[in-house]
């Protein structure tokens, strides 16, 4: 099972890499010091979701991070089958979790020095004055909480950084064969870097083209004007490809030449006004220029088998049984 990615494909780092992670900041029983096992043992044991190793799942783990997933993501199931989906696809990631935090453990692997201070530092940077301990109110999560997934998650991209990754390598070999089979793949297609005014009203479209075609700068129109968020920089929506825009910025903008302003164009999001700022003709890129493209696309290949197998060890050594009616009566708390 994967570490790269979330709910209904492969769990894993990039799932866990969210601004928090889908982790637990209580650690499983199965992680835990033995003496604090032993000293748990006198309380009643509470109603569990899974056996890891032999060791109980908690439910309560499982509805406090259904409680905080509820909480930061626009997730909202629409039926029971497709809650449980979810509450498995959680419950799966989060048992990933602790048999990964287990085995680095088990290694005696820690973060570097500094690193947790410098991503507290980095994440406080982005959220300037007090809206920082706003923003955890808001979500409902301490501070120390916070910092403990923050923790949680890095560890693991340690860990499989240093015990997984870095044993990959991708031959010269890999990358000529690869480029032989794929060549035509790796053509760039046709561009156009194409800047836009968007308003809400045609009205307001007609007077920004009115003033546009009096002599008014069309950069400097679109920070008066335009209601988009690249208006700031002047409208600029860089180079793109046909299809990754809407139909409708395609059309205006690779049938205009360069240098041409569009009549307005509406769509779902407003009326726009477009120019043609440049443009790139399809183009084969030789095999010096596809060399780290393929180089990245085959590591990723590589990091990902290796991260399918790591996992599938670990679940297989930690012979793993959930049960399906306690999951079925965990409820996801809003």
């Amino acid at each position: 099972m994967s570490v790269h990615e979330n709910f209904g494909g492969r769990r894993g780092i990039a799932a866990l890499g969210m601004a928090l992670s889908l982790a637990s900041v209580l650690v499983h029983p199965a992680c835990q010091p033995r003496a604090q096992q032993q000293e748990e043992v006198q309380a009643p044991a509470p109603p569990s979701v899974a056996t890891v190793s032999g060791q109980p799942f908690p439910a309560d783990l499982l509805e406090r991070e259904l409680a905080f997933v509820a909480a930061t993501s626009a997730i909202k199931p629409q039926n029971e089958e497709e809650e449980l989906r979810v509450k498995r696809s959680i419950l799966e990631g989060l048992i990933d979790q602790s048999l990964v935090l287990a085995a680095a453990r088990e290694k005696g692997i820690e973060l570097p020095e500094g690193v947790m201070e410098r991503e507290m530092e980095a994440l406080r940077a982005q959220y300037p004055d007090q809206s920082f301990e706003e923003l955890l109110r808001e979500i409902r999560i301490s501070e120390q909480e916070f910092i403990e997934r923050r923790r949680q998650r890095l560890l693991v991209e340690h860990y499989f950084a240093t015990e997984i990754f870095a044993r990959q390598a991708v031959t010269e070999a890999e990358i000529e064969a690869h480029y032989q089979v794929h060549v035509d793949e790796l053509s760039a297609p046709e561009e156009v870097r194409a800047a836009h005014i968007v308003v809400s009203t045609n009205d307001e479209a007609i007077t920004v083209l009115r003033e546009l075609k009096a002599g008014l700068k069309f950069d400097e129109a679109a920070r008066r004007y335009s209601i988009a968020p690249e208006g700031r920089l002047g409208g600029d929506l860089g180079f793109f490809p046909r299809g990754v825009m809407p139909p409708v910025f395609d059309k205006a903008c690779f049938e205009l030449p360069v240098g041409r302003v569009s009549e307005i164009v509406p769509s779902d999001y407003g009326f726009h006004i477009f120019k043609v700022l440049e443009k790139r003709p399809a183009r084969r890129r030789g095999y010096a220029q596809s060399h780290p493209i393929i180089e990245r696309q085959l590591m990723q290949r590589k990091f990902e088998e290796a991260e399918r197998e790591h996992m599938s060890a670990l679940r297989a050594a930690a012979k793993i049984s959930i049960d399906l009616a306690e999951l079925q009566r965990v409820r996801i708390r809003r």
